[in-house]
């Protein structure tokens, strides 16, 4: 009998969730829809049920393979308290990943079945047969004022010797998150990437976006990291004191700095009508969306945005920084009026979207263009290029 192709996805961390780690999970579950045996690498320790509050659908049929931490890294995340992130990617990657994807390229051919490789963490070139890549571990993202001093140029030094370590390999097939990002790959590796959308539960938002008795609210969703900038939302929740912000999403080892310094400027600056949220249910993150007006997107190049557009299934109006995938492939299928260069203008446009009496029309179409974006629509696109 024959045996069913596997495909191996390497993903290292899952001690953060977010966007990345949803990819890896929904990919693991279109692929074994699609015929394939999931093998999926990691070096953390978890079980795919603990991190069901983040997900509320959890993949079948997938064998974890636990690999051990390589040194260097535990080391390294130990002395940094989990921060360092991209340096200690590269590590595993190098140390435990590139030699055990080698293995399965060179063992090919003696199998009685097909064995698929697939990496969706590195963001660099790498002996896999598909990468994905979320953002170039090559360009770097911070704003200047984050990347100065002895420290940050010794992290930047490491992190560029491993990637030129990688820049040997080009995988057969790249594939990334939105054309904005298919640019910076382009910029960083000079191959050209395949645009692949992560999937979004719509199904599980749109239940609630014929809610037209919206609420003066401002709903933001972010994982609650440096790189954010989620401070940049008071700017607005200053402005508009007759409107409600939310500020949700999930925490890691580095989130407590941001979290007080959020607390800090509330304080300061008398904000009383923001919240902050974290580690927030599914279910509770649904119903607030569900009866927000606006939802807000922190002045930050975000690479896709899956909040921004489970926001819009929701019947959320977003408003999108213009220098990111979100502004590219999701929101400017909108209008274009719901994007903003400086987080200053949401002020004016939220305003005048509620006086010119077109949020209903919007609403509507920001429902609509959420569709594009379905598991459906996903585990066809991927059935074009694992056949």
């Amino acid at each position: 009998m024959t045996k069913m192709p596997e495909v191996h996805i390497f993903h290292a961390f899952f001690d953060t969730i977010g966007g990345g780690e949803l990819l890896a999970l929904r990919l693991s579950e279109a692929l074994n829809d699609l015929g394939f045996e999931i093998y999926l690498h990691t070096v953390s320790d978890i079980k795919l049920e603990s991190i069901s509050k983040y997900f509320h659908r959890i993949p079948k049929n997938i064998k974890l393979v636990i690999h051990k931490r390589p040194f260097k890294e535990r080391f390294l995340r130990d002395i940094t308290q989990g921060r360092s992130v991209r340096l200690r990617r590269l590590i595993v990657y190098k140390d435990i990943f590139e030699n055990e994807m080698k293995k399965m390229q060179e063992n090919k051919e003696g199998e009685q079945k097909t064995i698929v490789v697939v990496e969706t963490q590195s963001n660099v070139p790498s002996p896999a047969d598909y990468s994905y890549i979320h953002f170039p571990a090559l360009l770097e993202y911070l704003p200047k004022e984050r990347r100065r001093g002895i420290s940050w140029k010794i992290y930047e030094f490491q992190v560029k010797r491993l990637i030129r370590h990688f820049l040997k390999y080009k995988p057969k097939i790249v594939l990334t998150n939105s054309t904005w990002t298919a640019k910076k790959v382009k910029k960083a590796y000079g191959f050209d990437a395949e645009v692949i959308h992560p999937p979004v539960d719509i199904e599980y938002f749109i239940i609630n976006a014929n809610n037209d008795k919206r609420e003066r609210m401002f709903v933001t969703v972010s994982r609650f990291s440096p790189e954010k900038n989620l401070k940049s939302v008071l700017v607005v929740a200053d402005k508009l004191r007759d409107f409600t912000f939310y500020i949700m999403g999930s925490t890691d080892v580095y989130s407590k700095p941001v979290i007080e310094e959020l607390h800090y400027l509330i304080d300061k600056m008398k904000l009383d009508n923001v919240e902050i949220l974290t580690d927030v249910p599914r279910e509770k993150l649904r119903k607030i969306l569900g009866e927000a007006m606006f939802y807000l997107h922190p002045q930050f190049s975000e690479h896709f945005g899956i909040s921004i557009v489970e926001a819009m299934a929701s019947g959320c109006i977003p408003f999108v920084y213009y220098d990111s995938g979100s502004a590219w492939d999701i929101v400017s299928k909108v209008d274009q009026r719901l994007i903003y260069r400086s987080i200053e203008e949401v002020v004016e446009k939220s305003l005048n979207l509620i006086s010119s009496g077109e949020l209903d029309k919007i609403r509507k179409k920001a429902v609509n263009t959420s569709r594009n974006f379905t598991f459906h629509s996903f585990k066809n696109k991927l059935s074009k290029y694992f056949q």
